[in-house]
């Protein structure tokens, strides 16, 4: 398997599964007025059927998502096979008659052989958010290394993203490299392409012993690799689309 889902991931509906690539829509994380990470992680996706290679997801707006976000939408998710790994490509659609601000990820588990000592190159000399020291800014230097807790959003500069491709060095699940490229924009034609972030995590070694949902020595199964638009709000305009991609290939 290439993605990495906890042996004691919950399945009951209730929580978000641990593993895979949950979709994190309209919030990232705790601090908003919504659940951690939104709802459509935690939602009833319908399945749209198979369009040439890919299959297709859906998910719109009800009355139990505007109970706690008052604003209508579609969300299409679009994930297609390859020889060499897969691609997933998530749409937001504003269907209403007003802009809404939101946030977006795809949080990807990568499995691994082990963490420990694992690289992820493809983001030095970016700039990024350190969750675990206050958001303190740093710049990185060189290639990460997973040898303690990481949760980390590298961020776009204004004139462009943090990388076009991410990789993950020599420890995937299969004894591969991990390439992830990643893209994201407004399919309005005449709009520039919004800048993304990537978001590095693992919860190392005291993190994950407090997860109740991922083994003590989970850690060591996987790295997050998740690009997205989470470093701020993104406004979203009447009828326009946004358009976050993400291609995993295995070498």
């Amino acid at each position: 398997e290439r993605l990495y889902v906890s042996p004691s991931a919950v399945f009951d509906g209730k929580k978000a599964i641990r593993g895979g690539v949950p979709i994190i829509f309209p919030q990232f994380g705790p601090d908003g007025p919504l659940p951690n990470h939104g709802f459509a992680r935690t939602s009833t996706w319908r399945f749209e059927g198979v369009r040439g290679p890919a299959a297709v997801f859906s998910l719109s707006d009800s009355p139990d998502t505007r109970a706690i976000w008052d604003f209508s939408f579609r969300l299409e998710l679009t994930i297609t096979l390859h020889a060499a790994g897969f691609d997933s490509a998530l749409t937001v659609v504003n269907t209403g008659a007003e802009g809404f601000e939101f946030q977006a990820l795809l949080h990807s588990y990568h499995a691994l052989e082990s963490a420990e000592g694992a690289t992820v190159s493809g983001l030095a000399g970016v700039s990024f958010v350190d969750k675990l020291a206050a958001a303190a800014v740093v710049v990185q230097e060189g290639d990460i290394v997973i040898d303690r807790e990481v949760d980390r959003i590298y961020r776009a500069s204004p004139t462009g993203a943090p990388a076009e491709t991410v990789v993950v060095a020599k420890r995937s699940a299969g004894g591969k490299s991990i390439h992830v490229d990643v893209d994201a924009g407004e399919a309005a034609p005449e709009l520039a392409p919004a800048p993304h972030e990537v978001v590095i995590w693992n919860p190392w070694v005291d993190k994950s012993a407090s997860l109740g949902d991922l083994p003590d020595d989970g850690y060591k199964s996987f790295v997050c690799v998740e690009p997205g638009r989470v470093d701020g709000l993104h406004g979203l305009r009447p009828e326009a689309s946004f358009v976050l991609t993400q291609r995993v290939r295995y070498e």
